[in-house]
């Protein structure tokens, strides 16, 4: 799979670190997003609705996945980072989505991240072109990317399953956390 080209010194995963619950609040309470996609095109029955672990940089091992619910109603929403955003439909089994991020601290301003996809056959794996663009407050662009969206349905496990990972779920390396230094 292609990695991610980065621009500038910003990569993805600091633009992305900086959102605040906050924005995800809003975003969940506002109808306005789901009532337009809603009336654009239906989507109830699409094989995209449902929630997808997706491997949001495989060339990065420090790059933990992200979960995205696809939600019947055009919208969608991805917990494990605070995004929303909205899909539709481009084909039997094909969707497009975008989705935002507001950056706060250092780098101020929002990310967009683009991406269509296919979904397999089997309705369990979905693959496409995703792309990133960081930009300003002041509608500045201050870096984007491209790459490849991969990701995996998430299943209904038997609670026997417990003590296992999740079957298929991808893996990760955190990066090393420094550690404090103590006062002298």
């Amino acid at each position: 799979m292609a990695s991610p080209e980065r621009h500038h010194s910003v990569s993805r995963r600091t633009a992305l670190a900086g959102l605040s619950t906050a924005g995800l609040g809003l975003a969940l309470t506002s109808p306005i997003g789901r009532v337009s996609a809603q009336d654009e095109t239906p989507t109830a029955g699409h094989p995209i609705v449902g929630t997808w672990i997706f491997d949001r940089d495989e060339s990065d091992s420090a790059d933990a996945p992200t979960i995205v619910v696809f939600n019947a109603d055009g919208g969608l929403l991805d917990p494990s980072q605070g995004v929303a955003g909205v899909w539709k439909p481009t084909g039997e089994r094909t969707a497009a989505w975008t989705l935002i991020q507001f950056v706060a601290g250092g780098t101020q301003g929002y990310v967009a991240v683009r991406s269509n996809g296919e979904i397999s056959d089997d309705d369990h794996t979905l693959a496409g072109p995703v792309s990133f663009t960081v930009i300003a407050p002041d509608g500045t662009v201050i870096t984007s990317g491209e790459g490849q969206s991969t990701a995996m349905r998430l299943q209904v496990e038997p609670v026997e399953e417990g003590g296992k990972p999740l079957a298929g779920f991808p893996t990760w390396m955190p990066a090393p956390q420094l550690e404090a230094t103590p006062a002298s």
